[in-house]
């Protein structure tokens, strides 16, 4: 997979992670208790992929990004996996700009998306890969 390569925008690359997370939400099995922190973080992932425009509009980002680190936070204790989940959709609220703001060196967010997965234990890297195969030309 070469995104740098195919010259496949960090936009996009979000976008596509966003909604590799939506699908790992919808088939994640939680107690009822976090039905309502669950549809937040996909009404969050979902404005990410489907909002025209969405990393145009000031401040959509820090905002998008601050909702989930309350998510984030909030879920921490008692649901450490939805808490995981919320702290790697942050990636989901980068464009080129953002990501080119972090200075991490690395040309893309995929070190870090895929980092951050794996911090979940959710064991879907495999899964990942197959999600973004189609943006690399692969």
């Amino acid at each position: 997979m070469s995104f740098v390569k195919n010259n496949v925008s960090v936009e996009a690359i979000s976008k596509q992670y966003a909604v590799f997370l939506i699908n790992i939400l919808n088939n994640l099995e939680l107690p009822s208790q976090f039905n309502k922190k669950i549809g937040g973080l996909s009404r969050l992932l979902k404005d990410a992929v489907e909002v025209e425009n969405f990393f145009k509009e000031a401040g959509a980002l820090s905002k998008g990004q601050s909702m989930l680190w309350g998510i984030e936070k909030d879920c921490r204790d008692e649901c450490p996996i939805l808490s995981m989940i919320a702290r790697s959709a942050v990636f989901c609220y980068l464009n080129d700009m953002a990501w080119e703001k972090e200075k991490t060196g690395e040309e893309t967010p995929l070190y870090f998306i895929f980092y951050s997965l794996e911090q979940t234990d959710l064991r879907c890297f495999d899964s990942l890969v197959k999600s973004f195969e189609s943006l690399a030309g692969g």
